[in-house]
């Protein structure tokens, strides 16, 4: 087991719970932001390149979503579609047999529930990628990632409780 990959993703794993948290998709964006990059660290001390270039991608996307609902903007679908289309080429040139597709899927999911603006949605959309990233973590040696998945799937439960009761 590799120490320092598994303290990078318990630094990845604190700030994303932090952003389930958030009620703004500003904040949720940004807090994202930071969680990827000690994600994407985390996964290339373990190898899975796939997963660094999804990490990486989604970092520079949650960057534009923040900037873009900081200047009170929608972010446009063309910075959702660039997106799938980086996810897809990293995938292509990533690819090392069909493990390496689901953090394709999972970062597809991730951008679909940024860019549309129901929150409870993304909220939606977040607790199903956590399931998926359980078995990816699992299979990649990302032990401690796992229960922070257990963990984000139940923050997003609350989240979404949360957002019914507000609204």
């Amino acid at each position: 087991m590799n120490i320092t990959a598994q303290i990078f993703g318990i630094i990845g794993i604190v700030i994303w719970l932090l952003s389930i948290l958030q009620n703004t998709k500003k904040n949720i964006s940004l807090f994202q932001f930071f969680s990827n990059i000690f994600y994407g660290v985390q996964y290339l001390l373990l190898g899975a390149m796939s997963a660094f270039g999804m990490n990486t991608t989604s970092s520079i996307r949650c960057l534009i979503i923040y900037l873009n609902e900081r200047k009170n903007k929608k972010t446009s679908i063309i910075v959702s579609i660039i997106s799938c289309l980086i996810i897809f080429i990293i995938t292509y040139f990533t690819y090392n047999g069909l493990l390496s597709l689901i953090p394709a899927l999972i970062t597809v999911g991730y951008t679909y529930s940024l860019w549309q603006s129901n929150i409870k949605t993304t909220y939606i959309i977040i607790v199903a990628m956590a399931f998926i990233w359980i078995i990816y973590n699992a299979l990649v040696g990302a032990y401690i990632c796992v229960s922070g998945n257990i963990c984000e799937i139940i923050f997003g439960i609350v989240s979404i409780i949360k957002y019914k009761k507000k609204h």
